[in-house]
């Protein structure tokens, strides 16, 4: 069956009764044409995008994706190693290792794939054609690799199809998540055993006493209270990012807000009438994603900021009934402390020449290093067979939960 696509230049002109067919497959936000919009309108100074859709011969849609191409600093993904030679080599060449780069996925580091494939479809011929596409983009605008970004294990098994069409896979940061069981945050603090639930109660208290306050907006609250000195606190957490692979201006976070009125959770943190942290999160079909977060980190000893931002967050996605929370990329042995477990996420690349493609497959093990798990902890308290754990105690959570919070 012969497969074929089309390239348009924004969502705005895909057909998008097929774009939300294929959609229905993979209902997450991150494919919303209302997410891609936001990115679109205001990153386009920074990017060029395309939207693709795959057709087989009845013209039935069988795949969609969205394309950026925007210039990645490669340094910035390696191992401290490559870092430093990277700074040193820049002094005589300053665009060293900062290369044209097109992606299947969008300019916005949420641990997402912008790829949805039809479970009924030929997913091999899918991949063919898509990667067909990226290629011809990839000519056309001199790009220097071709990247699909970022893909979970139960994604392994369709995309590894990529590795016969001379792409190499790499670990990206694993994502952090939390499966709630409990119905509120102190139902799930009281579940802790007693020297994590101590701590969580004593940053908590620091915080409380040294004048913090928490408040929870909507979207058109946070858009009434988002300025520009709010959004350094954000450029502040980017700059003090290991890997950082793009810098998203304060239009993104405002046009987000615009196209998911209903959807965007705003958590911020006040001291003396100024916002010094805050979470921008966005709450869908039973997920809460945190996206991105801005902080003060000049008062974090003082109250424990960033575990408190975190806890709020956390505890407003409970509270309205999340199945899943979805709490970022780093910070993984911090996040293991509150139960988060991780989940690998994955990359494919391959260089669009002879060369490249050779210097791509021989370094993949030393750019892409896998993730350091982080440790393994014994956070729940569980009652010997026969007890009962007396009423405001907390619950107990069952072995599956368990077994889910940390499968390591």
């Amino acid at each position: 069956m012969s497969y074929s696509f089309r390239l348009y230049e924004s969502i705005r002109e895909v057909p998008l009764e097929d774009w939300d067919l294929l959609r229905r497959h993979r209902p997450d936000v991150f494919m919303d044409p209302r997410f891609v919009a936001a990115v679109e309108r205001s990153m386009s100074d920074a990017a060029r995008f395309w939207c693709l859709l795959v057709h087989d011969a009845a013209r039935r849609p069988v795949a969609s994706a969205c394309l950026s191409l925007f210039q990645l600093d490669l340094a910035l993904l390696g191992q401290p190693t490559l870092r430093r030679i990277a700074d040193w080599a820049r002094r005589v060449f300053p665009g060293f290792l900062k290369l044209p780069v097109l992606f299947c996925g969008l300019p916005v580091s949420a641990g997402q794939s912008h790829l949805c494939l039809a479970p009924q479809s030929d997913w091999r011929q899918s991949l063919a054609t898509i990667d067909e596409a990226l290629c011809r983009l990839a000519r056309r605008h001199r790009a220097v690799l071709v990247v699909f970004k970022e893909f979970s294990e139960e994604d392994r098994d369709p995309l590894d199809h990529l590795l016969s069409l001379g792409y190499v896979r790499g670990e990206s940061l694993p994502m952090n998540h939390f499966a709630p069981q409990v119905g509120s945050f102190e139902e799930f603090c009281a579940s802790l055993r007693s020297h994590y639930r101590y701590k969580i109660r004593r940053s908590r208290r620091k915080f409380e006493q040294a004048g913090y306050r928490v408040e929870h907006w909507s979207a058109r609250d946070a858009l009434d209270h988002y300025s520009d000195e709010v959004h350094e606190l954000y450029r502040s957490v980017v700059d003090r990012a290991e890997v950082k692979l793009e810098y998203l201006p304060r239009a993104f976070f405002e046009e987000l807000a615009r196209q998911f009125p209903d959807e965007i959770r705003f958590t911020a943190v006040r001291k003396e009438g100024r916002i010094v942290g805050f979470a921008w999160g966005l709450s869908a079909s039973m997920r809460h994603q945190n996206l991105f977060i801005g902080l003060d980190y000049r008062l974090n000893a003082e109250a424990d900021l960033y575990f408190n931002l975190m806890a709020e967050d956390l505890a407003c996605a409970i509270g309205e009934g999340a199945r899943d929370v979805q709490v970022g990329q780093t910070a993984d042995v911090f996040k293991s402390r509150m139960a988060c477990y991780p989940r690998p996420r994955y990359v494919y690349v391959r260089g669009t020449g002879a060369i490249v493609g050779w210097l791509v497959r021989g370094a993949a093990g030393w750019c892409f290093p896998p993730p350091a798990p982080p440790p393994r902890r014994d956070l729940f308290r569980v009652p010997s067979p026969g007890k009962r754990i007396s009423r405001g105690t907390g619950p107990r959570l069952s072995a599956a939960y368990r077994r889910t919070a940390w499968p390591h």
